[in-house]
């Protein structure tokens, strides 16, 4: 079993059991989190224009992320997230 998540309250119970974890990129910077376990992998999200505001004013989040939703997590594809997914688990193959 794997666990796919951009909350990274999930990452950190998945992290701590040792569950092969996919991060994805949103408020949050996944690789600077990753790091502290061993079987997460960050998925990389497609937008450069923002990354890690944690919610924070100062870090450039506004209202507007509430509103239309994070620009980083929806730059993510899906074929992004099942091609990290493939090689985390070599066992899991897209049928797409």
């Amino acid at each position: 079993v794997a666990v796919v998540t951009v909350d990274t309250f999930c990452l950190h119970l998945a992290g701590s059991f040792g569950k092969p974890t996919v991060l994805m990129d949103g408020p949050t910077m996944a690789r600077s989190v990753a790091r502290h376990y061993r079987d997460v992998t960050a998925c990389p999200a497609e937008c450069s224009e923002c990354h890690g505001c944690y919610y924070e004013p100062s870090r450039g989040f506004n209202h507007e992320c509430r509103r239309a939703g994070c620009k980083v997590i929806d730059s993510m594809t899906p074929a992004a997230v099942v091609s990290t997914l493939e090689r985390k688990i070599p066992c899991a193959r897209s049928s797409a």
